[in-house]
């Protein structure tokens, strides 16, 4: 059997794992939420390469999510709440992988996890860091809000979130990895939209 035949039997089973897993999600496996009947719409930008680049509202798409019954529902049924909301279930070596609740300026940590993609026979380490920055006024398609700047550095890649307790989400997120052919892979996401579904609905596009 060769290796591409042997990469497609890997994928396919992660990703009858992954089906299996996600039929298999309840109430318990979903993030809590406290504004009821709220919505957030997301733009996102997916992984890019380019040697100049420039945000393009026009590429990737849309992300919906819907505080229901207390918990925090997704349009994409294979995304991953996670880092636009809070999720204290998500941590490596016990520590958070995004950031944490309550946020607290100054705040570091590093932490280590062994990854290793399907097209990959053997794993790698990737060392990470976290460090809390103050609040700063950040202004997004959805509004002008206070959110605090959260740096992860991983491997060279660098990401930035920006949280707000207004929206009690991540607004704003940007990562820069530096490629070997000189170029940047880029991906971002901004919140588009938010508050009540009834309302946010009801306005024009």
């Amino acid at each position: 059997m060769n290796l591409l035949k042997l990469y497609f039997l890997e994928f396919f089973a992660l990703l009858l794992v992954a089906t299996v897993a996600g039929a298999a999600t309840n109430d318990e496996k979903l993030i809590s939420c406290s504004k009821e009947g709220f919505y957030w719409k997301f733009h996102n930008i997916p992984a890019q390469s380019r040697r100049v680049w420039r945000s393009d509202l026009k590429a990737g798409g849309d992300i919906d999510f819907e505080c229901k019954n207390g918990k925090i529902e997704v349009s994409v049924s294979l995304l991953k709440t996670r880092p636009f909301f809070y999720d204290p279930s998500d941590l490596v070596e016990n520590k958070p992988r995004w950031y944490t609740l309550p946020i607290i300026p100054g705040a570091e940590w590093e932490y280590k996890e062994f990854v290793r993609f399907i097209t990959q026979r053997q794993g790698h380490w990737i060392y990470s860091k976290v460090k809390v920055y103050g609040l700063q006024i950040v202004e997004v398609s959805a509004g002008t809000f206070e959110a605090y700047k959260i740096v992860l550095e991983s491997n060279k890649k660098v990401t930035t979130y920006y949280y707000s307790a207004v929206t009690e989400s991540v607004i704003k997120y940007e990562s820069d990895q530096p490629m070997e052919d000189g170029s940047n892979l880029i991906a971002e996401a901004e919140l588009t939209k938010f508050g009540p579904k009834n309302e946010v609905k009801a306005e024009p596009e």
